[in-house]
């Protein structure tokens, strides 16, 4: 994710299962985060980070726990 110095910053997080080509993060990254989705190969942690805002519109999947 990127923080709000612009660095780069590695989180842990818990993958749910595969929904339409990408899986569903279920634990460990708060609403409203950012998050890399291109050149993650070059990114390191804490890295300077030159993000942009994409202008695709995000997929929104909403469903209670345990279901």
């Amino acid at each position: 994710m990127v923080d709000n110095e612009q660095k780069a910053r590695q989180i842990n997080v818990r993958v749910g299962e595969l929904i339409h080509g990408a899986y569903r993060i279920v634990e460990g990254l708060p609403a409203g985060s950012r998050v890399v989705v291109q050149g993650m190969d070059k990114l390191g942690n804490g890295m300077n980070v030159a993000a942009v805002i994409s202008t695709a519109s995000p997929a929104t999947l909403t469903m209670k726990a345990g279901e």
